[in-house]
């Protein structure tokens, strides 16, 4: 009953779970990829909030059990978009990887990392969501590392297992599936096909070039033909 009112709550809008993360900042209108991330770790934030409300204030032990009974639509902001999962059969897999607070409770003050991009797909960097549930930054990949290393060693010094959940099968039933998929990031609004399509364009032209070029020391050639 309690997770029916919360889902129902938060499907409203009417559930205020604290204040809203910290988004993405000005330089991120630059990379459209790298802000709609920033856009998905916001909206897993509220729902790990919202299980937390609803579990005496900790954490689930996957991002997966935070997202139960929930539509496709929900689910999409668990695919980043600058490295969307294949969708396999029955579920999928997130893009993003969570690290499993101790005894399911996170220490907003330490500013640890507690979700972030499976792999460098930003610009050679990752966002990345703090464990006050509020703050998302953008982080070189060198930084990223050294700070997932620092916390693993403070974790480990305080007697603390430091755990990285990367696996975390999601199942999809039918319906989901079909709005999960159909909602999806179109492959030609994607930089991928951008650059390919500039890739394109560039061998176009050194061709016309190569051909122009060609046709005129053809025709400087045609008057001494015969003589």
């Amino acid at each position: 009953m309690n997770r029916l009112l919360l889902s129902l709550l938060l499907a409203g809008g009417l559930l205020a779970a604290g204040p809203a993360p910290k988004g993405p900042g000005p330089e991120d209108t630059l990379y459209p990829e790298r802000a709609e991330c920033a856009v998905n770790l916001a909206r897993i934030a509220k729902r790990l909030k919202v299980f937390a409300l609803a579990n005496e204030g900790r954490l689930p032990r996957k991002l997966s059990d935070a997202f139960v009974d929930t539509s496709g639509e929900e689910l999409r902001c668990l695919r980043c978009p600058a490295a969307l999962p294949a969708v396999v059969q029955g579920g999928f897999y997130p893009s993003y990887a969570y690290v499993l607070p101790p005894d399911g409770q996170p220490d907003a003050e330490a500013q640890d990392i507690l979700v972030f991009d499976g792999a460098a797909v930003h610009e050679d960097g990752r966002n990345v969501l703090l464990s006050d549930l509020e703050t998302i930054q953008y982080v070189a990949e060198a930084e990223f590392q050294k700070a997932l290393e620092e916390q693993r060693g403070r974790w480990e010094k305080a007697g603390k297992e430091f755990t990285i959940v990367r696996q975390d099968f999601i199942p999809l039933t039918v319906a989901q599936r079909g709005g999960f998929e159909n909602t999806g990031r179109s492959f030609f609004r994607s930089t991928h096909f951008k650059i390919c399509a500039l890739l394109v364009l560039a061998m176009g032209v050194v061709i016309v070039l190569l051909a122009l070029r060609s046709r005129k020391r053809g025709g400087r050639a045609a008057p001494g033909d015969g003589t």
